[in-house]
């Protein structure tokens, strides 16, 4: 594409429009003509770190992470801090690469030294946690998970509290789990993920009777409709409902 023929004013207005039209998805991104019309910014010289996370968008949505994958380097060599806040958290939950999801987190982290950092809306340090937690480094994820507890105060998600459990309970400090996991309770108490690991961990205690009841909260919480889902991606350690069943036939068995 040449554009060098246009002078400065309509070069600016044609950016405009075109600009307007791809923030607005007109026609719909990941058409031929949307990724023609980001291929014209980049030409253009203009937001082209910006275009080719526009284009990167649909392949990733549909799972051709090869043809996502480049653009999204490029755009983050370009642009670091506008780009890391999107595919630093898409490395995270779409990619599943959590070596290089806790690198580019760290990457854009370090950007804005001394302040509470946000990737596509989500806590940095949360990231990072459930980043190392996946990698089994289950120390450093509570010690991130402990740092946004202490940043969030009494706006933190309460899947923090859930997942600094975790971590515990992978670590073997079943009580620190359980009390995390009531936390997470205490801050919303239609969790149901929470109610399934402490019966888990009650388990492991051979407190059989508390963990029955946390089993049965479970299971009535997700048949009510109390499920963390996401349209896109599969959620870190939500249990199922045949995982709750399952438990409690095993339990029965036992007896």
């Amino acid at each position: 594409m040449d554009f060098t023929h246009l002078k400065q004013t309509e070069k600016e207005n044609l950016i405009n429009r075109i600009q307007v039209d791809v923030d607005n998805k007109r026609p719909f991104q990941g058409s031929i003509i949307h990724q023609r019309r980001c291929d014209s910014l980049i030409a253009l010289g203009h937001n082209i770190s910006g275009a080719l996370q526009e284009k990167s968008t649909p392949f990733t949505k549909s799972g051709d992470y090869h043809i996502a994958f480049p653009y999204l380097e490029k755009a983050a060599e370009i642009n670091p801090k506008n780009a890391l806040y999107y595919y630093s958290w898409l490395l995270l939950y779409y990619y599943r690469d959590y070596e290089r999801a806790f690198f580019r987190l760290n990457q854009f982290d370090d950007l804005t030294p001394n302040e509470v950092d946000y990737a596509w809306g989500e806590n940095v340090n949360y990231l990072k946690g459930l980043a190392l937690k996946q990698m089994g480094r289950f120390e450093e994820a509570t010690q991130e998970f402990s740092k946004v507890i202490q940043d969030e105060g009494k706006m933190v998600d309460p899947y923090t509290f859930l997942y600094r459990g975790i971590s515990y309970a992978k670590m073997d400090s079943l009580d620190l789990a359980i009390k995390d996991y009531d936390l997470a309770i205490q801050y919303y108490d239609k969790c149901a993920a929470a109610y399934y690991w402490k019966a888990e961990a009650l388990r492991k205690t051979k407190d059989t009777i508390q963990a029955i009841e946390n089993y049965h909260q479970t299971k009535e919480l997700i048949n009510n409709g109390y499920y963390k889902i996401d349209s896109y991606v599969e959620c870190f350690d939500i249990p199922v409902l045949e995982q709750v069943v399952d438990r409690l036939q095993e339990i029965s068995l036992k007896k």
